[in-house]
């Protein structure tokens, strides 16, 4: 087996060598030989060259000016035609700011084998939050497909970050042309690079693939081509899983059913706590959701129940309430808020902040309060989230429902969890009737308005940590 990867890099030295030696630890390492295209970097490489003379097959190139975007093709082309020259069974390129997930290049060629069409031309291999499911540059829709038991998007475009073999070659014959002048002239338009390899798969009839969880991974950071543009639409991979946890009642069981159809599309997972339900609805039946029926578990937790399984989730955990209509960005608004704010918080969209203190009553003393149904037109730190609207990354905390001493007060306690493990809770902006209470919501059955009054629980423990 040969592998053949290429690599273009600008004025990331560093980056491109924590990528090549995460590159080296692969089981795959040996059967590697790379293509490096320095796009006239200002930067001190020698250390990135110094490690590819120690450990590498490979062959470097450098420009001594740089490109720029409006030159990208030309890099391309050069690399393109570079590859011409060499034998392999699998081409992949990548570029020098992203990082590799487990077992990656076992995974590409293995998901890019799998596809059992033999028009396949290319398998992305990268997919971000803001272009998830969608389509581009080309009149292909995106659709969902499965081959091996393994799930992939088929779609009409090719990004910059992909596995092929020789047949995506031979369908641009190796090279690149001059991208139209559109491309050049609009600073919020990419390369033009991936639009023209996009149409010349599909005018040959060729299929375009990407996976649906990412195998890189390319956080919010300041992106050198496209600077404007990626602080408008920043690229998130969607590498991790999303689980979202949310606990019911019977009578809240049709309000269940619209929550689950808003929220279902946008989650890997969804871990459903049934208070006092004698069986689950046969609309849970789903491979995505879990259910836990509480005379099997812990009994009636109330609003808790969200938490039931907080200590076993790795990822980005959401919580959610049954009686909210979730947006159809709603998850893909929380990540990009968790990931650009570095994973220090755990994010909502309602909340509470207090000012005086000791407080006399929680439910009436709090000077700041944001509901997720209103607008609220910045991000502010506050002391307690409210959990039917919030998520946060494990990285950052780690709930337990033995952190939850009380049912029907999850705010509370997930506010002093957070205050004991030093993580501040951030209420972020957004727009009024985004989120959306359920139309089948009786709203007279809420915690609020049971517990309205009778709050000095809830008042004797926050007075407990602020």
């Amino acid at each position: 087996m040969k592998i053949l990867i290429l690599i273009t890099t600008f004025n990331r030295p560093d980056d491109l060598l924590i990528l090549l030696k995460e590159l080296k630890k692969d089981k795959l390492f040996k059967k590697l030989h790379l293509i490096v295209f320095d796009d006239g970097s200002t930067k001190n490489y020698s250390k990135v060259i110094n490690y590819l003379k120690k450990y590498y097959r490979f062959d470097l190139f450098r420009n001594e000016e740089n490109r720029g975007k409006e030159n990208y093709w030309q890099i391309v082309n050069a690399a393109y035609n570079e590859v011409s020259n060499h034998e392999f069974d699998y081409f992949l390129m990548i570029p020098d700011d992203i990082r590799l997930t487990d077992n990656f290049l076992t995974r590409c060629i293995q998901s890019y084998d799998a596809i059992e069409d033999n028009k396949k031309a290319c398998l992305n291999i990268w997919n971000d939050y803001s272009r998830f499911g969608k389509s581009s540059w080309t009149t292909v829709m995106t659709k969902e497909v499965e081959f091996r038991g393994e799930k992939f998007h088929k779609i009409g475009w090719v990004d910059m970050c992909f596995i092929c073999g020789k047949e995506f070659f031979e369908i641009i014959n190796y090279s690149i042309h001059q991208v139209e002048n559109r491309y050049l002239l609009n600073k919020n338009l990419s390369s033009g690079v991936g639009a023209q390899l996009s149409n010349a798969m599909i005018n040959a009839g060729a299929s375009i693939y990407q996976v649906i969880k990412s195998y890189v991974i390319h956080n919010d950071h300041q992106s050198v081509m496209h600077t404007e543009h990626r602080v408008k639409t920043p690229l998130i991979t969607n590498h991790e899983w999303v689980i979202a946890s949310m606990a019911s009642i019977p009578s809240r069981v049709n309000s269940l059913k619209e929550v689950v159809n808003s929220i279902i599309n946008q989650v890997d997972q969804l871990d459903i706590y049934l208070n006092d339900y004698d069986d689950m609805p046969d609309f849970l039946n789903h491979e995505k959701i879990n259910c836990y029926l509480d005379f099997e578990h812990y009994g009636d937790l109330g609003d808790a129940g969200k938490f039931y399984k907080a200590d076993k989730i790795k990822g980005y955990h959401f919580t959610i309430d049954d009686d909210i209509i979730y947006p159809r960005d709603y998850v893909k608004k929380m990540v990009e808020a968790i990931e650009r704010t570095q994973r220090k918080y755990i994010c909502t969209f309602h909340g509470r902040k207090f000012i005086k203190k000791p407080v006399k009553s929680y439910y009436h003393d709090a000077e700041v309060k944001i509901s997720c149904l209103k607008n609220w037109d910045k991000d502010i730190i506050i002391d307690i989230a409210g959990t039917g609207v919030m998520a946060y990354h494990t990285d950052t905390i780690k709930f337990s429902i033995k952190d939850f001493e009380a049912k029907n007060m999850a705010d509370v306690w997930a506010a002093k969890k957070a205050r004991e493990k030093e993580v501040k809770i951030l209420a972020l902006n957004h727009k009024p009737n985004w989120i959306k209470h359920s139309k089948s919501l009786n709203l007279a059955d809420t915690i609020y308005i049971n517990c309205n009054g009778k709050d000095k629980l809830q008042t004797e423990v926050i007075n407990g940590f602020l």
